[in-house]
């Protein structure tokens, strides 16, 4: 089974023992490495949107994103990998950031 922003570990294990499905961790993907932490720190995700708006945005880049999307992480739970790609740039700018007293704000 390849990478899933939800399903997937830190370390490889296997899932759904009479198929033994070998799940393949986060921080294997190129250029995710210790982004890792901060993904499974906010999951599960419902949507690409859900993930945008409550992940650790200083941790986790545009490029780790787009290396999410090529890896396949995100196909269980959103668009097809192409529509990823091409929304990616709407979705972070509508994320809400949370402003100095802590309140989220929409970042238009």
């Amino acid at each position: 089974m390849g990478p899933d922003v939800n399903a997937s570990d830190l370390e490889f294990y296997i899932i759904d023992n009479e198929a033994s499905k070998l799940v393949f961790p986060l921080n294997r993907i190129k250029n995710v490495g210790k982004a890792g932490d901060a993904l499974k720190a906010t999951a599960p995700y419902n949507s690409f949107i859900d993930f945008f708006e409550r992940v650790d945005k200083g941790k986790v880049n545009k490029r780790v994103v787009l290396s999410l999307i090529f890896a396949g992480a995100f196909d269980r739970i959103g668009w097809r990998r192409d529509v990823h790609v091409h929304v990616i740039g709407q979705v972070a700018v509508r994320a809400p950031e949370v402003d100095l007293h802590g309140k989220s704000t929409l970042v238009l």
